[in-house]
C-alpha cells in the first residue's frame, strides 16, 4: 500500500491507485490527500509512516464499505 518515491516522500496506494502522499518534515510525517476519501486526513501530521498508512487505510475501509442490506419485518 505504500512505495517509497524518495527521501522524504512516501505515495499512498489502495489497490493501485494514489491516495496520498507523506511528506516528511520537521513536525513528523504529513498527510497530503490525493482522494475525497481520504480528504480527512490532510495536512494531519503523524509521527511515522506507518501511522499515517494505517489511518488511511482504516479511513478507507470505513469509507468504502458496502451498505449493510437492512432487514424487512413482514
Amino acid at each position: 500500500m505504500t512505495s517509497k518515491q524518495a527521501d522524504d516522500r512516501w505515495i499512498i496506494e489502495e489497490a493501485g491507485e494514489p491516495v496520498g502522499m507523506i511528506v516528511r518534515d520537521e513536525a513528523g510525517f504529513v498527510f497530503h490527500a490525493a482522494a475525497a476519501d481520504v480528504w480527512s486526513l490532510d495536512r494531519r501530521v503523524f509521527p511515522n509512516v506507518h501511522a499515517a498508512r494505517h489511518a488511511a487505510k482504516d479511513l478507507l475501509r470505513i469509507k468504502r464499505r458496502p451498505p449493510l442490506n437492512k432487514a424487512v419485518r413482514r
